[in-house]
Formats: C-alpha cells, sequence, structure tokens
C-alpha cells in the first residue's frame, strides 16, 4: 500500500485540561537522562515480550499501524523492522521520548516509521489496519473515549492489541488506574471492538522484572495479572459480540 501524506496531530498539548498536562509531564520525566544507548538496550532485553506482542498483532505485509504512546518507540520500531512494507506511526505526549524514538528510526534507516508529539487518545488521521496500546490505558483517564478514538481511525477489521496489568477483582470504572479483564471487554464491545485473544503472560512480565529489564514495575504485585489482548475493529453495522477465541495463559 502506497503512503499518503503523513498524519498530523489533532490536539496541541497545551490546550489540554491541567490533570492531562501533569500526567504527561510526570511520564516524560521518567525519559530523563535515558541514553540511546540505554534505550536501544532496554528495547533488546524486552524482545520476548515484544514476540508475544507481535505475534498477537499478526500484522500484514502492508497497511498503516498506529503505536498509541509509543514511549521511546519500543513496539512501534519492531513493527517498523518486521514489516517494511507498512508506515508506522507512533504517537506520544513525552518529547523526551519521541526524540529517542526517531534518533532510533535514523540510525536503523527505519523510514517507514514517524513519530508524532500528542495525546495517545487523540490520535493522527489514517485508516490503520494494526493498533497498539502497551502499558496505556491505566494511564488513560477516560478509557473508553481512548477505545472510540482507535475504532474512529481504523480500518474495518483491524486488529488493536492492548497490554496492560488487569486488576483480578475491584478495578477502576472511571479514571487512572487498572481495569479488570471484564471491563476492558465491555468497554471493547461498547466502542466498537470485538475480544479475539488473550494471553496470560504474567510469569514472563514476573521474569523479566526480576532480570531489571520491565519498565512497568508497578503491574507486577499480587492481585494484577498482566495480560495481552487483541480486539478486532467491527465492521460498519455489525456491532454483534462475538465468544472470545484463542485464550491462553503462559509462562
Amino acid at each position: 500500500m502506497k503512503a499518503t501524506a503523513r498524519p498530523a496531530p489533532l490536539v496541541d498539548l497545551g490546550e489540554l485540561p491541567g490533570y492531562r498536562q501533569v500526567i504527561a509531564a510526570q511520564y516524560d520525566e521518567r525519559y530523563k537522562g535515558l541514553t540511546a544507548e540505554a534505550s536501544r538496550a532496554r528495547r533488546a532485553a524486552l524482545a520476548p515480550y515484544l514476540a508475544r506482542v507481535l505475534d498477537a498483532l499478526s500484522l500484514p505485509d502492508e497497511g498503516w499501524h498506529l503505536d498509541a504512546g509509543c514511549g521511546d518507540g519500543l513496539c512501534a520500531l519492531a513493527v517498523a523492522r518486521a514489516r517494511p512494507g507498512m508506515q508506522v506511526v507512533g504517537v506520544d505526549a513525552s518529547p523526551r521520548a519521541l526524540a529517542l524514538a526517531r534518533a532510533a528510526a535514523q540510525a536503523e534507516g527505519l523510514r517507514n516509521a514517524s513519530f508524532v508529539e500528542g495525546p495517545a487518545e487523540s490520535p493522527p488521521e489514517a485508516s490503520y489496519q494494526r493498533v497498539s496500546a502497551l502499558s496505556l490505558l491505566n494511564l488513560l483517564p477516560d478509557k473508553e473515549a481512548a477505545l472510540r478514538a482507535w475504532a474512529r481511525v481504523a480500518a474495518p477489521g483491524a486488529r488493536l492489541v492492548v497490554t496492560d496489568g488487569f486488576a483480578l477483582r475491584g478495578g477502576v470504572r472511571d479514571g487512572v488506574g487498572p481495569l479488570t479483564e471484564a471491563h476492558l471487554v465491555a468497554l471493547a464491545r461498547r466502542t466498537g471492538w470485538r475480544p479475539i485473544r488473550q494471553e496470560d503472560i504474567t510469569a514472563l512480565v514476573a521474569k523479566l522484572n526480576a532480570a531489571g529489564a520491565w519498565p512497568w514495575p508497578e503491574y507486577v504485585r499480587e492481585g494484577m495479572r498482566y495480560q495481552v489482548v487483541a480486539l478486532e475493529r467491527n465492521a460498519p453495522g455489525d456491532e454483534r459480540a462475538r465468544p472470545d477465541s484463542n485464550r491462553r495463559r503462559t509462562d
């Protein structure tokens, strides 16, 4: 598929509500002092995790991929490397993270990857065949709005892969914090997605965390389970819920 014009951000970060600017600033602070070499080493250490994500994405050879909350390019760069025929767009609110992602793409000669500063909940316009959101939903104050936004820019039949730590019980209904799996499924079905696959990678995440490679240690604790969830975009007018398939628990 031949690329068209590069997507542009829809929202100016300076116009966001105050609480969202605070979240963005705190997240940006995480990347302070992270060098390009350290960023590259972290991506390499997370290869087993990325392999699970790419498997769930089931990437086509061509098309558009949106990496929402791309950070320093963990997933976006892996997709761009694996599928030279895809146009990969990473969007993130952290200027420091994006600088690392852009530098890595340039160093690797990945001309099919571009990065846009902005909120993950307001993605650049395109018709995406794949969307990824890694360890992101828990940080968003309006999870339903994010899922609707990603559905709006996704092509019919597109696949969204969400990874996150899910609460085994309780969880949030609104606001920042972890969902339960059941709540995610309910939100997905309300926003134009249907679940097609879930994989429990809690044991893998624990191993990566013990080795010092896992960047989100807040999700490695009792009462939480880390999941890779694949959702499929409904065709227009098709709001039927399909039973989950390929549900797996692995180490």
